[in-house]
């Protein structure tokens, strides 16, 4: 025991030695990865300097004050010591330039010592960093250079960081000098392609127990190790504990011994636990639902659970014979292949949500949804687990959801009616395409109108009431006419609802086109009051109730008796008893029955008798009962009352002889008729003849004529049902139309029975007809309204649904409603089922189960709002809707409304991207930009304010912008931005002087776009400012040089004609004075020789020849210099005389056109226009081909003009703007001297033209 003890304490100990150095290698690692990523950290900030020079470079060219714009980067990124710009290889720009002049110029991509990090850098398109290595302008460093590639050549933005600045701002000098741990910095050199250490080199010990981590910006190996290790702290200590506790153990042994019985024990219940957890395991996985598989790797099933028939069929022996790519479907194969190979590759990574079709056993394909795992390694398994269920029902919904969105996409887009949906404020947020065929208005011009500029202006107060009723009350409606933008007005039903929508209140929509039901009701009207007073001039109550016995309507003497007896109005609407406890509960409960028995479907008359009381006798009334039928469904009852009081007096005197009169009043007392089937006689009294709008001195009563005036339409439904009664079926009862000789048509209720001898033969076919006209009216428009209810609710943009709060169960759902939640309503039959297949996933089922049941239950309406929920449609579509429920607790039913926000979530995601992008182009650019809203009097200002004018807290507004405009330029700007606003332009530009934060100005050059709504009102403007106080500056000190020059220039031209006349005049007077002189020595030598030395008289002629040439040569010298004739003659002759020898040297034709020219100008005016004129010619001879030349001297408005133009090939805009053309420039300075204008340009036609005007300025001279 005591060795073991030992074995096992030396163990532990060993083991606390290895975990000392894990600890220490652990320590390491962090120590490693801090120092690594403030080492990246570094280099990831001049990543944003060079991507910030690429951008500007990029979008703007090559800044021609590079040093301001390397300061400014250099200013915000302390740890980078130089910027530079590349271009193909050679470095062209570095700031700062002092102490870095060496590099301009430098070629790296021809340097082969350094080229290939360069290249390196461009094929990776990213920042990259070379070196270190020694630098050019010294000491040692690395380059990153950021590639510009669309340049298509080797362009990049560089920064340049100092080899002790990086290891500074890493840590690695901080750490190598005072910390436990030591570091080296490495890199393979491209070139020897052998690793290069660049820190004092670690000797091969600690460099082998290091630890390292790749940098890829310059694919560095960073190593770390430690300099004193901790490896043996605690373990000599554990080791002399081991030695005491083997001691010990040693004396315990024997206790331990006794312990054997305890152990089994111990052992049975462990296994007896074991054997029950295996036991439930194996129950979980027979009784799942989801089916497991074991396979081998050639695909045989080695176990399946019991789970596997109800899933595929096959029973456990059955699917144990089949190998898995016998049952699986062809197209799924590639896919399962790919799974098993990764999973087998891959151990430990199992495949979740892998879907496949499997063959059931009765043939057909089930979907299935599997979870792969490999336990090949498992001892206890040796196999490919696969965990599947069967999902076919899930995937058939998936695929009927798509096609039902296709088809609701399709209802939606073909929706009649116009769809709106706009702000509190009037702003339109939404519209349906219809709204813009129907009103003719543009999307762009909906945009910027007013719910209220659709109509007439004396609707507009009634529509601005509704409106406001919508926000005030929650929902109303409109009825009036709607004008499109041809002025044509059509009458539409508009509805409207609050919703809340993005933190505000909107009122949304829909118009349905009323036109015909307006004429319609305009028609009606005239009808109903046809009607309504041929009702009302009867003395006999008419009225009509709904099912929950609310008047409908009653006629004058209906409401007139009402309140005498009740001594109270009744309204439509009020219940039919307006105060119960005006009536005893008797004669309540006869009447409440009688309405019930008419609700139930019954036809029947009743006589009631009303005792005296204190508003009138005692009298007899009868009353029918009708039920109002809307096709099979009974919505109200009809009713009809006359006092029989006279009648029935009558009645019982005669009762004993008038038995046929009892019957008529038995039956209906309306109307009676009697057919005598032996005769076929036909029988009517008085009121069917009142009925049928005849009398009977007129009207012969017979079976045909009877039925000449029932309505085609109904004949055959009145004949059917007589035969039906005629032959004992069942008693007549039909309603049909009769025309009457006035041509009006009217509705009668015919009820027939037939008499019976005492054998039971049939003698008479008798019964009563009843104008049921006004029934029929209420019946229709009852039909109407509920016609009209639900087709409004059917076109509202929302969905509707109503259903039973106790129960559950939906009433009526309208089609908008299964169109957004992507559900037929045959599967949404109540709240469970509508919760389970809306919100399939059961965790977010739950959730927004509970929340909701948990809102309705606190009664709260406010909480029964619910914003942003993710439902999925039956064909598996993911959308956002906004939800409303509204309880109606005394009716039982909840009201349930839903938008499909969708396009509004993905658009508010769509519009924060947006924000982002202008977020980054506001920082990313050197301009201040601002927007400006008209409408709102607000101004946005991007970050250029802060960091170009040092402005941080700007207020958003006009004042703000103008209160730091300089003084001198505040009214003009002002004026000139107004102007353009009042106007039409869509930009403005200008340029002034702004101030800064510190007080001083700055020159800016201001632009912006002008945004108009569809009235041409500038409702936005957006702009950019530029500080162009360098550039300014710039121009100032090339403006200064530039005049300097042309002073210097101009000094120098006459310097050189002063000298030229010096020159000519010396030429002219002394040497050709000289020669004169020579020849005439000549010609004396010539005579004398002929008599001396006649040998010598050619010779002294070549002589005299010579000197004549020489004193020709001399005078075109002197002319050349400076032509006499221009200081003698003016500059006119000066002109021809020289055309004239231009003529003869060059053969070009040449025109001289003068006019209005004054016979001598000041010397420099001839001299300026003389010489540009001399070189203009030189050019046509020298360039242009020309063959002809005409040249026009004239003044105009106090100006002399020069226009010179050829016949040649004109020339280029190359040749034009060649600074190097030191011809064009020295015409175009001499005009430029005299203040002049100088213009020379392609003729359309051919050739080029050349004009020059000096200003005379009384700068003629007369001779």
């Amino acid at each position: 025991m005591f060795c073991v003890l030992m074995a096992i304490t030396q163990y532990l100990s060993f083991q606390k030695y290895l975990l000392n150095r894990s600890a220490e290698k652990q320590n390491t690692i962090n120590e490693l990865n801090r120092i690594s990523d403030q080492f990246q950290t570094t280099l990831n900030n001049s990543l944003s300097v060079t991507k910030t020079l690429a951008f500007i470079v990029d979008n703007y060219g090559i800044p021609e004050d590079f040093s301001t714009v390397g300061k400014e980067l250099l200013e915000n990124n302390s740890n980078i010591n130089a910027v530079q710009l590349l271009q193909n290889g050679v470095i062209t720009h570095v700031y700062p330039l002092k102490e870095n002049e060496v590099l301009i110029g430098y070629n790296v991509l021809g340097d082969s010592s350094r080229n290939k990090e360069l290249i390196k850098s461009y094929d990776k398109g990213e920042l990259y960093f070379s070196g270190p290595f020694e630098l050019r302008q010294g000491g040692m460093g690395v380059v990153g250079r950021f590639p510009i590639k669309h340049k298509k050549n080797y362009d990049f933005a560089a920064v340049i960081i100092k080899f002790s600045s990086l290891l500074e701002s890493s840590g690695i000098l901080t750490a190598n000098s005072s910390s436990n741990f030591v570091f080296q910095l490495s890199k393979i050199n491209l070139n020897t392609n052998k690793e290069e250490f660049f820190l004092p080199v670690l000797d091969a010990k600690l460099l082998n127990e290091s630890i390292f981590i790749n940098i890829p910006q310059g694919d560095w190996k960073l190593y770390a190790t430690t300099i004193k290790s901790n490896r043996w702290d605690g373990v000599i200590e554990l080791i002399l504990l081991g030695l005491i506790l083997s001691f010990l153990g040693g004396y315990i042994f024997w206790y331990i011994l006794k312990q054997p019985f305890k152990l089994e024990k111990l052992v049975r219940e462990k296994t007896k636990t074991i054997q029950s957890n295996k036991n439930h395991f194996k129950a979980l996985v027979e009784n799942s639902l989801d089916a497991v598989v074991i396979l081998n790797q050639e695909g045989f099933n080695l176990y399946a659970s019991p789970s596997i028939t109800s899933v595929l069929g096959y029973t456990v022996k059955e699917i144990l014979k089949i190998n898995l790519f016998e049952i699986l479907h062809e197209d799924d194969k590639p896919l399962v292949v790919k799974s098993l190979n990764f999973v087998m590759q891959n151990t430990g990574h199992p495949i979740n949500g892998h879907f496949s079709r499997i063959k059931h056993k009765d043939g057909s394909w089930r979907w299935v949804e599997s979870i792969v795992t490999n336990l090949l390694d498992n001892p206890s398994v040796n196999g490919i687990v696969i965990n599947f269920r069967d999902i076919t029902q899930k995937k058939n919904a998936e695929d009927q959801l798509l096609k039902e969105k296709a088809l609701s996409d399709a209802v939606i887009n073909s929706l009649p009616g116009i769809f709106y949906f706009y702000n509190k404020a009037g702003k339109f947020l939404n519209w349906n395409t219809n709204f813009e065929f129907v009103s003719g208005y543009s999307t762009s011009e909906i945009k910027n109108m007013h719910p209220i500029d659709f109509y007439a202006e004396e609707d507009k107060a009634y529509i601005s009431e509704k409106i406001k009723e919508v926000f005030e009350k929650g929902e109303s409606f409109a009825e009036t006419y709607f004008y499109t933008k041809n002025k044509e007005k059509i009458y539409y039903y508009f509805t409207g609802k609050s919703i809340q929508y993005e933190d505000e209140w909107c009122l949304i929509g829909v118009g349905i086109d009323m036109t015909q039901r307006k004429n319609a009701e305009i028609q009606k009207e005239f009808e109903h009051r046809d009607k309504e007073a041929l009702i009302n001039s009867t003395n006999d109550l008419i009225w009509s109730i709904s099912k929950n016995l609310k008047l409908i309507a009653g006629n004058k003497a209906f409401l007139e008796s009402n309140k005498k007896y009740t001594g109270k109005e009744i309204s439509i609407g009020d219940s039919i008893f307006i105060n119960e406890d005006d009536y005893n509960k008797e004669y309540i409960d006869y009447w409440k029955t009688n309405y019930v028995r008419a609700l139930q479907g019954e036809f029947f008359a009743l006589e009631t008798f009303v005792p005296s009381n204190q508003y009138g006798d005692e009298h007899y009334i009868e009353t029918n009962f009708n039920p109002i039928y809307n096709k099979e469904i009974i919505e109200g009852v009809a009713c009809f009352s006359r006092n029989v009081t006279e009648n029935r007096m009558y009645q019982k005197a005669i009762l004993k002889t008038n038995t046929k009169l009892e019957t008529a009043q038995e039956i209906a007392k309306l109307g009676y008729w009697e057919l005598d089937l032996k005769t076929n006689v036909l029988f009517w009294t008085s009121q069917v003849y009142a009925i049928w709008g005849v009398t009977e001195n007129t009207f012969k009563v017979s079976f045909d004529n009877l039925i000449a005036t029932i309505h085609p339409e109904d004949k055959a439904i009145f004949l059917k049902h007589q035969k039906e009664a005629l032959i004992g079926l069942h008693p007549m009862h039909v309603e049909h139309r009769i025309l009457k000789p006035n041509g009006e048509v009217i509705w009668v209720r015919e009820i027939g029975k037939l008499v019976l001898d005492i054998e039971g033969t049939p003698i008479y076919f008798e019964g009563s007809v009843q104008d049921i006209t006004a029934q029929k009216i209420t019946e229709i428009e009852l039909k109407e309204q509920n016609q009209f209810i639900t087709t409004a609710i059917d076109n509202l943009p929302v969905g509707i649904a109503l259903r039973d709060i106790k129960t559950g169960v939906f009433t009526l759902i309208n089609k908008n409603f299964t169109e957004i939640y992507g559900w037929p309503k045959e599967d949404l039959i109540d709240v469970e089922t509508f919760f389970k297949n809306v919100y399939p996933k059961d965790s977010y089922r739950k959730d927004i189960q509970n929340q909701i049941y948990k809102d309705i239950a606190s009664k709260d309406t406010k909480r029964m709002n619910w914003e942003g929920l993710q439902i999925t449609t039956k064909k598996g579509e993911k959308r956002f809707t906004n939800a409303k429920n509204i309880p109606l607790y005394e009716q039982n039913i909840m009201i349930s409304t839903v938008l499909d926000v969708t396009e509004k979530v993905l658009a508010e995601e769509e519009l924060q991207k947006s924000n982002e992008h202008y977020e980054y182009v506001t920082k990313a650019t050197f301009d201040a930009i601002w927007d400006w809203d008209l409408d709102n009097e607000t101004i946005y200002w991007g970050v250029g304010f802060q960091t170009i004018f040092g402005h941080k807290n700007l207020k958003n507004n006009f004042k703000a912008w103008t209160a730091n405009i300089h003084p001198e330029d505040l009214d003009r700007v002002v004026k000139s931005i107004n102007a353009s606003i009042a106007g039409v332009e869509k930009n403005w530009a200008g340029e002034y002087r702004y101030k800064r934060e510190n007080g001083k100005y700055a020159f800016v050059k201001d632009k912006g776009i002008i945004l108009r709504n569809m009235d041409g009102k500038a409702i936005r403007m957006v702009g950019a400012i530029q500080d162009t106080t360098q550039q300014k500056e710039y121009e100032k000190r090339i403006l200064d040089v530039n005049e300097k020059l042309r002073y210097l220039s101009a000094h120098l031209q006459t310097a050189r004609e002063e000298e030229r006349i010096t020159i000519a005049r010396e030429i002219h007077d002394e040497l050709g004075q000289q020669l004169t002189g020579i020849k005439l020595d000549a010609s004396w030598l010539k005579n004398k020789t002929a008599v001396l030395y006649p040998e010598g008289i050619e010779r002294t002629t070549r002589l005299i020849n010579s000197i004549n040439l020489t004193i020709n040569k001399v005078r075109k010298i002197a002319t050349d210099l400076r032509p006499g004739v221009l200081d003698d003659l003016g500059l006119e002759a000066a002109m021809e005389w020289h055309l004239e020898h231009f003529e003869e040297q060059s053969g070009i034709s040449c025109t001289l056109k003068t006019k209005s020219i004054a016979s001598h100008y000041n010397k420099d005016i001839n001299t300026s226009i003389y010489r540009i004129f001399q070189e203009a010619l030189t050019n046509v001879m020298r360039h242009s081909e020309a063959t002809k030349v005409e040249i026009k001297l004239y003044e105009k408005n106090e100006h002399l003009i020069l226009e010179i133009l050829d016949n040649g090939k004109g020339i280029t805009e190359t040749e034009k703007n060649n600074n190097l053309s030191l011809g064009i420039s020295g015409m175009k300075e001499r005009a430029i001297m005299l203040n002049g204008d100088f213009l020379l340009k392609k003729r359309k036609e051919r050739g080029t033209q050349l004009i020059v005007s000096i200003p005379l300025n009384n700068q003629k001279e007369n001779l």
